[in-house]
C-alpha cells in the first residue's frame, strides 16, 4: 500500500485545526495510519472520501479496551493515540442528523477543555522552573565568559533563546486554552 508521510507540528490548542488537517488529507485520498514525533504522520493511501476525525484527550484511561468500545458504538473508528489524545474517525453520512463531535453536551465539553487547560499549565511551570534554574543563575557566568570562550556564550545564548521561545510558546497556549475553557463555562 502507498504511503506517505508529512512532518508537521500542532500545540496543545491546536487540536481542531488539527483535525481539520486530517480530513483534509483523507478527502484527497489519504487516511491517517499512525504519528510519531521523529516519523511525523503516516498516511495510506484510500478513496477520497469525506471523513470526520476527532481528538479526545484523557490524562488516564482505566480499561483502554471498552474506552474505544463505547466510542465504536457511537460509530467511531479508533485509529491511534498518541500524547494522550486519542484519535477517532468515521465516514461522513449528510443524511443523518447525528452530531459531528464527540462531545455533543456542555458539560464532557467543559471537562474536556479543563483537562488539556490543566496540562499546559503544568508544561508552562514546568518549562518556568527550569529556565529559572538553569538560564538566569548562569547569564552573568556567560557573560563573564566570554573573553576566555566566546563559544559558550554563543551556544549559552542560542540555548537560552530557545527555552525563552518554548516558555512564551507554553503561556501563550496555556491563554488560549484559558479563554476557551471560559468560552465554554458562560456558554
Amino acid at each position: 500500500m502507498e504511503t506517505k508521510r508529512i512532518f508537521r507540528f500542532f500545540s496543545l490548542t491546536e487540536y481542531g485545526e488539527e483535525q481539520k488537517f486530517l480530513e483534509e488529507l483523507h478527502e484527497k485520498g489519504w487516511r491517517l495510519k499512525s504519528y510519531t514525533v521523529f516519523k511525523g504522520y503516516i498516511f495510506e493511501r484510500c478513496i477520497p472520501e469525506k471523513w470526520i476525525y476527532q481528538l479526545d484527550y484523557r490524562d488516564e484511561v482505566e480499561d483502554l479496551n471498552a474506552y474505544i468500545q463505547l466510542f465504536e458504538d457511537c460509530g467511531w473508528e479508533y485509529v491511534m493515540m498518541f500524547n494522550s489524545f486519542y484519535y477517532f474517525r468515521r465516514k461522513e453520512n449528510k443524511e443523518e442528523e447525528t452530531n459531528s463531535e464527540i462531545f455533543s453536551d456542555r458539560e464532557t465539553r467543559l471537562e474536556y477543555c479543563a483537562s488539556i487547560y490543566k496540562r499546559s499549565i503544568y508544561l508552562t511551570v514546568f518549562c518556568t522552573i527550569i529556565f529559572s534554574i538553569i538560564i538566569v543563575p548562569n547569564l552573568w557566568k556567560a557573560v563573564n565568559m566570554l573573553d576566555r570562550e566566546p563559544w559558550f556564550l554563543v551556544v549559552f545564548s542560542l540555548l537560552s533563546c530557545m527555552m525563552l521561545f518554548e516558555l512564551l510558546f507554553l503561556i501563550r497556549c496555556t491563554m488560549k486554552l484559558y479563554a476557551a475553557k471560559k468560552k465554554q463555562e458562560s456558554a
